[in-house]
């Protein structure tokens, strides 16, 4: 998937500073081919493309070595990090997820993994749900108090490596690539929007010709039913000419794609949320000695849901 470019995002080049011009002309293919390949039929594409592409990689560049480095994951340590402990429950569920885990499989076969230490990235979902719990009150127990309990599921690894450095560099290219994927979710739902009005069109188009040789002006209803169909493909006719004409199709398409890519910050970016457990994973809203305030990082992106982040070095104990 990453072919294309695949050296632009290497340990040995580490800055966002610049990028080389070989390595963005490749980055620029990834962009075109990532979205709608079509665009090489405008001229002076790439010279458009340039700065948006740059920016965009350096941003996913910066983003990516802004991660703190991987803490040691194993079944004996787990005790030692306390969102990894609270994230997995125990060391049997850990296990058990990294052994049905589908990249670090991949990976074990890939490489004929036999090395005692893999980096990769630790993904969380989270789950928030209301219930009525038991709680002290005032020096009373009660229980009917309103709870908020947190549930961490999906636990997933990313793009596992033998290193540190290497993590990082795959994780920039999917970072990058993300971003592309929220360009063309855009340019095919606008051209699956221009499909259906067109559809649309033809639809009552044909109907309103049915209607015509019909009814005539002599059947009252016929009229009716004429100036309704009138309405809706007038009300097609505004749409499709908000998308604008055919031949702007591909002009249209880039200029999404160089929105999506200034915008890098808006469609992909990261963020500190501290949370308040006791351990019955109940939310509390400030720390105490049975919910202690436990750090993490949250990974935002567009049409995609957020998920808690962690580098780590899985070690088999």
């Amino acid at each position: 998937m990453f072919k294309l470019f695949e050296n632009i995002f290497e340990p040995a080049r580490p800055t966002a500073d610049r990028l080389p011009e070989d390595l963005l002309d490749a980055a620029i293919d990834r962009a075109v081919e990532g979205t709608d390949p079509r665009l090489r039929m405008m001229s002076a594409y790439d010279r458009k493309l340039r700065g948006p592409v740059a920016r965009a990689a350096q941003y996913v560049i910066k983003l990516v070595d802004s991660l703190p480095p991987p803490v040691l994951l194993s079944a004996t340590s787990l005790g030692n990090s306390p969102d990894l402990a609270t994230i997995f429950y125990s060391s049997g569920r850990l296990q058990g997820i990294i052994r049905n885990d589908t990249e670090l499989k991949s990976f074990a076969k890939s490489r004929a993994f036999d090395q005692h230490a893999v980096n990769a990235l630790l993904l969380v979902g989270t789950r928030e749900k209301r219930t009525l719990g038991t709680a002290l009150v005032d020096g009373r127990m009660r229980k009917d108090v309103a709870q908020t309990t947190i549930d961490f599921h999906d636990q997933r690894f990313m793009a596992p490596s033998p290193s540190e450095a290497q993590t990082r560099d795959l994780l920039k290219r999917r970072a990058f690539d993300q971003l592309l994927l929220v360009a063309l979710s855009r340019i095919t739902n606008q051209s699956q929007e221009r499909t259906e009005l067109q559809a649309h069109r033809a639809v009552l188009l044909s109907k309103l010709k049915l209607l015509t040789r019909s009814g005539g002006f002599t059947h009252q209803h016929g009229l009716e039913e004429q100036a309704g169909l009138q309405g809706k493909m007038e009300a097609i006719e505004r749409q499709l000419a908000a998308l604008g004409p055919v031949e702007a199709v591909i002009p249209g398409n880039l200029a999404m794609l160089i929105e999506v890519l200034e915008a890098a910050a808006e469609h992909l970016w990261i963020e500190p949320i501290t949370h308040c457990i006791d351990r019955y994973y109940v939310v509390h809203d400030r720390p105490g000695h049975a919910a202690p305030a436990i750090e993490f990082i949250e990974l935002h992106g567009t049409n995609t849901e957020a998920s808690l982040i962690k580098l780590v070095t899985l070690v088999q104990d």
